[in-house]
Formats: structure tokens, sequence, C-alpha cells
């Protein structure tokens, strides 16, 4: 680690989240909270001083209790996966897919779920498949706020210099159908689009979001199946594809704005279809 943060002066691992909080309460602006590392190489150097540790507080855990799915921080990409795939429950697709779809599988065994969250970038694949389920975020383990509002805000501003993002909990629909895409020029590249679609058939809601286009993940809709089907079978579906022109977009060397959006809006309305027919093509 030296030859990544030359300017570390202290490496703490603190054993309980008090212990933890007490810490960062006095350490400066200059602590990076280390899950599982990956960050590490990207991150200026000169930005850390000191380096704090999430890996003996016991966050790394998967509860699924009914239709609670409760998430420790230090869970890693990989684990999440395995989990939801041996569970076998339906409408998880989008979940399972963003995961499958980020950066490689050796990198999925150490990124963290809390990682991808606390650090989102254009790189947070998984955020965007979380934004169409019912999603909090725990912080110092008794906060609760939604995962909307953290990628609205930022997640630097709604979780403090001073604490932790301890859980994630996810309300798991009874039925639904879900789908996550990503375009990027080749299988583990960043995404230059990605979209999330949910049919939360129990609900009879459709909710959208985007990543990739834009600096943080953003739910673009959440609207009733409805009216997404009235707007399909009017032949108004573009209606729904507008919100993209809305989005305030991220700068990309990769492709034109005009490209991005077009690109977007084809994904979405794909996406759309799928989820309407129940999943299938």
């Amino acid at each position: 680690m030296a030859h990544l943060l030359p300017h570390v002066t202290e490496f703490l691992v603190p054993s309980s989240l008090d212990e933890a909080r007490s810490l960062l309460e006095t350490l400066p602006e200059t602590t990076m909270i280390l899950g599982g590392g990956v960050s590490l190489g990207m991150i200026p150097r000169k930005r850390v001083t000191h380096v704090l540790s999430i890996s003996a507080l016991g966050l790394d855990y998967i509860n699924i209790d009914g239709d609670d799915l409760r998430i420790g921080a230090a869970t890693t990409l990989d684990s999440l996966e395995d989990t939801l795939t041996s569970d076998g429950r339906s409408g998880l697709g989008a979940i399972t897919e963003s995961i499958k779809r980020t950066a490689t599988t050796p990198l999925r065994n150490r990124i963290t779920v809390g990682g991808i969250l606390a650090g989102v970038g254009p790189w947070a694949d998984l955020p965007v498949a979380l934004l169409t389920y019912e999603t909090t975020v725990i912080i110092d383990g008794a906060r609760s706020v939604t995962l909307d509002s953290v990628m609205e805000k930022g997640p630097r501003h709604v979780i403090g210099n001073h604490s932790i993002l301890t859980e994630i909990r996810v309300k798991l629909p009874s039925k639904a159908f879900s789908t996550f895409v990503k375009v990027g020029r080749n299988a583990t590249d960043l995404a230059i689009s990605s979209v999330a679609v949910n049919n939360r058939c129990d609900k009879k809601t459709i909710i959208a979001a985007v990543g990739g286009i834009v600096p943080r993940p953003v739910k673009l809709f959440q609207t009733s199946v409805n009216d997404v089907r009235q707007a399909r079978d009017d032949g108004a579906s573009p209606r729904f594809m507008n919100h993209i022109n809305d989005v305030v977009l991220r700068r990309d060397h990769r492709a034109s704005d005009e490209y991005r959006i077009h690109l977007t809006k084809r994904l979405l309305m794909d996406s759309l279809e799928h989820v309407l027919n129940g999943g299938k093509a």
C-alpha cells in the first residue's frame, strides 16, 4: 500500500463501530475509509494521509428475511450475486445482471457493496439497478436515508466525513420483472450508457433508472404500468424517452452526446418492452 498511498501516516483497524466513529471524529478530512481496497489506485495520492479499515466491524453479511434484504457494507459483489442466485427469488434480474456486468471476476471478489455506493462514479452499475427497488442506506447503524437521496445529493454530502455507511436494505417485491442493460466498448468497460427497468407487478408500477451518461446514477421516472402500456399502444412511447433529455450528461470522450442520448433511449425502449412482456424477448 505504501507505493499507492505514500503520504499515509496511520493505518487504523477499529474493532467496533463505536470505536470507528470515535476515531473519525478526531481524524482529518484526508482520511480514507477502506472497504475492499479497489479504489486505492483511483484516489489522488496527496489527498490521503490516514486510512481507516472497516474489515473488523462485522459488516460482511447478507440476510434475507421475508421480503427484506439486508446487505452489510463490506459484502463483496460476488458474494451478493451468489446469494441472490442461490435464493432463486424472481424479480432480481436487474440486480444480479448489474453485478455480472461490473468489471472483472477478480475485482468483483474485492469490490464491496458499500464501497460502490459511497464512492459512486461511472463504474457504478449496481446503484442503477438498486434505484428501481425500494432501497435505503443505513449510516452508523442507525440513520436511514433513501438511495434516491444519496444519488441525488451525493454520497459524501449525505453520509458525511465522520460517519460510515454500514448497511444497504432492499425491500424485495413479491412479483416483478426487471432488467439491466449496459453498453461499453467491451465486456468489462465502464458504461457508456446503462439502463435498469423494474416492472413491479405487486404495485402495478414501472421504475426506470440510468447510469453511465450521468455523473451519478439517477431515477428517470416511476409511473403506472397502465400508463406505459397505453403510451406504447398509442404510439407515444417517446414521451417516456424524453426524460433522458433532461438529465445532466457527464463528459465522455468515447462517444458524442447525441449518440449517447440516442443509445440510452434505445436501451430504455427495449427494456420497457422486455419487462412489459414478463421478461421475455
